[in-house]
């Protein structure tokens, strides 16, 4: 165990100028571009519409109805029946879920496509599924709390939080040290 003298170096020396730092932080805030956030929100959920369309027309195709709503994705029952069915793409599922059904989620579909790392042998209709997952996500964790959360001073005040066993700074309201 440490010593109090080393535990008091540590508050002083350590803690106290970190705390002074982190407040300076919460209160200058972090300075985004609105018109910018505006901008990709728009060019993200015309992306989303293009691709949709592009998954309900393949389904349609194939005789299948398949359609987004504008708050959920497609039911993973309905998802599986378009991949895995004869029917449908009739690709092989490559994972299960815990109920011993077919796994509709990334790393089941990351077999056939990916938005990382594009390959040309890439599924064109399981890449637009994993493209609009992501495109929603980044709207719904990053874009709409940026957007909300910003003062009339441009800048978002997070809240920050810090653990002193382990000294780890995080942030709340919203979460700025997730931005990826």
């Amino acid at each position: 165990f440490p010593s109090l003298m080393d535990l008091w170096t540590y508050y002083h020396k350590v803690l106290v100028p970190a705390n002074g730092a982190v407040s300076q932080i919460r209160r200058a805030g972090m300075v985004l571009d609105k018109q910018r956030l505006d901008e990709l929100d728009q060019e993200w959920g015309a992306e989303v519409a293009v691709l949709k369309a592009q998954v309900e027309g393949e389904a349609a195709k194939h005789g299948m109805v398949i359609k987004y709503s504008d708050a959920d994705s497609i039911a993973p029952a309905t998802l599986a029946k378009f991949l895995y069915s004869a029917q449908g793409l009739g690709l092989e599922a490559k994972g299960l879920t815990k109920t011993g059904k077919p796994s509709t989620d990334d790393e089941a579909l990351a077999h056939y496509a990916s938005i990382k790392v594009p390959r040309p042998d890439d599924h064109p209709t399981v890449r637009a599924i994993l493209k609009i997952r992501s495109l929603q996500g980044g709207r719904a964790k990053w874009l709409l709390p940026f957007r909300h959360a910003m003062r009339a001073d441009g800048a978002i005040h997070a809240q920050y939080n810090w653990a002193l066993r382990t000294s780890r700074l995080s942030a709340e309201n919203p979460q700025v040290h997730n931005i990826p």
